[in-house]
């Protein structure tokens, strides 16, 4: 807070005294003049001292208010100033304490480097091949390996040039973390240690070994009128691809549903397309627009892009935002 701010109200304030009180002498010597001349004081071409005093107070109270504003305020904006340094500061020690505490557990880890891809996936039984490669800080010889992931061990090859691999196939579409934790199993000696791979794989495989699609553009729009909804605007998805040897989503359609039954299927164009139409719709109705498209191995993939419920308007919470159907037309997430 800079002086100037603290000083000013005051020297304001000094130099209405010095006003008042010169005014008060140039009045008082006025009024004497008028006695002295015997002349009546109700002519008196200047403003009682009453009302001077009031002026002054009013003006006094004004300045000390702007003054003491001006102090709040920078007072706020010196808090502000100081949380904000302070949480940069937090922020900083915590990335520092979060980059001692990984670089302390790869010190204290018996495994140097681990990657893991996948392989054949096998859409009748719903199940992709995971291949493991796996590098301990020590190893010999007779040192055996293994990996206990979804609820298998997996037993690992030694190679005998300090990598260990193995593979092994595990469901697509069954939640990681109702397995619990992945676990490294070290046979050395006749001494077992276990370590947490705490880097494994999470959610449902599908979605790192399939691909899938995203909604990069929605306009939609929704306009009830006369027992019919209109429907009008554009939709653009991507089909994504988290494994470069996979192809990406084709016969990309945007349909519309009323409850359970589609009543509408348009082609989409380069994952594009735009739509203005209407439905008639009845009380207690709802409608819904997808998108879906079919991957390379035969899984339809289905996302939810907008919808209606009649007497409620845009809803989208009753709906499943993505889905993938088997190539028997089984819907794989609940």
């Amino acid at each position: 807070m800079s002086v100037g701010i603290l000083v000013l109200p005051f020297l304001v304030l000094a130099v209405l005294g010095i006003g008042v009180l010169v005014y008060f002498l140039c009045y008082k010597a006025w009024i004497n003049r008028k006695l002295q001349r015997e002349e009546s004081g109700a002519h008196v071409p200047m403003a009682s001292m009453e009302s001077v005093w009031k002026v002054v107070a009013v003006i006094a109270v004004l300045v000390m208010y702007s003054s003491l504003n001006s102090k709040i305020m920078n007072l706020q904006q010196e808090l502000q100033n100081t949380t904000n340094r302070l949480y940069d500061e937090i922020m900083e020690l915590r990335y520092e304490l979060d980059e001692m505490q990984e670089a302390a557990k790869k010190e204290a880890s018996m495994i140097s480097e681990v990657t893991y891809d996948f392989g054949e996936i096998n859409a009748e039984e719903h199940t992709v091949e995971m291949q493991f490669r796996i590098v301990p800080k020590a190893y010999s010889a007779d040192t055996k390996m293994s990996i206990n992931i979804m609820g298998k061990s997996v037993s690992l090859t030694n190679n005998g040039d300090g990598t260990f691999t193995g593979s092994e196939r595990f469901p697509m579409f069954e939640d990681f973390y109702e397995y619990g934790n992945s676990v490294f199993c070290i046979w050395e000696n006749g001494v077992t240690t276990t370590e947490v791979w705490e880097a494994a794989p999470t959610g449902y495989l599908y979605m790192q070994c399939l691909s899938n699609f995203d909604v990069m553009t929605n306009s939609l729009g929704f306009e009830y009128e006369k027992g019919k909804i209109a429907v009008s605007g554009r939709v653009e998805v991507y089909a994504s691809d988290w494994n470069t040897k996979r192809t990406a989503i084709k016969d990309m359609k945007l349909y519309v549903k009323k409850g359970n039954a589609v009543i509408d299927e348009i082609d989409m164009t380069n994952g594009y397309v735009e739509l203005n139409r209407s439905y008639p719709m009845a009380e207690g109705e709802r409608i819904a627009v997808y998108v879906k498209g079919l991957d390379e191995y035969g899984y339809t993939h289905e996302m939810y892009v907008s919808g209606w419920i009649m007497e409620i308007g845009p809803g989208d919470m009753w709906l499943s935002p993505y889905r993938v159907y088997a190539p028997d037309g089984t819907n794989m997430i609940e």
